[in-house]
Parts: C-alpha cells; sequence; structure tokens
C-alpha cells in the first residue's frame, strides 16, 4: 500500500495531520530527527533524517524504496530572535528545512 512520508510530525500543523491520517486508517510513515521522536508520536514506522542537513536528506531520500501515495511537509523552523541577530549557521539551518529539504 502506497504511504503518506510526512514531515514535521510532532509538533503543530503536522502532528494534527500524523494524528488525522491515523485515525483515517491511512499509512503514514513520519520523518523525524530521532527514533526518540517516533517513538513519542507512537510510530512503529519511520524515517530518521534531520531535514537541515542536505547531505542526509539526499542520501535518506535516494535509498527510500517504498511507493508513496504523497509528501506531506509541514517541518520547519522559525528565527529564534531578529533577523539581524541570526548567525550564519542559523539562517543557513532553517534555509535548508523551511525551503530546500523535500
Amino acid at each position: 500500500m502506497p504511504a503518506h512520508l510526512l514531515t514535521g510530525a510532532t509538533s503543530g500543523m503536522g502532528k494534527a495531520i500524523w494524528n488525522r491520517f491515523r485515525a483515517q486508517g491511512k499509512h503514514v510513515i513520519p520523518v523525524v530527527r530521532s527514533e526518540a521522536q517516533a517513538r513519542e508520536i507512537g510510530a512503529d514506522e519511520f524515517v530518521v533524517c534531520d531535514l537541515s542537513d542536505l547531505g542526509q536528506v539526499e542520501k535518506v531520500f535516494s535509498e527510500f524504496d517504498q511507493p508513496l501515495k504523497s509528501l506531506v511537509y509541514c517541518a520547519g523552523l522559525s528565527l529564534p530572535r531578529s533577523v539581524f541577530q541570526v548567525t550564519a549557521e542559523e539562517m543557513s539551518r532553517i534555509t535548508n528545512v523551511n525551503a530546500l529539504s523535500p
């Protein structure tokens, strides 16, 4: 059965979609940063990937071999403070997650 691959399933809108899809009996595979996060939401099947690391994203998704019905992208990061005070590393991480990851 094709799955729905869901990022951001551990909080906010992504968690609401996770709960709704599961209640509807859909095959949902969350993308999480750690196995502990997957356990917190009760996922038996999951993909561990830090979406801010584009090398990791490319590797994980190139090896993913299950048929997909959809990719539901709910992952996102916000600025921890004024844009003028954010470091280049923080901005890179935010951009990678919010704009460049699948």
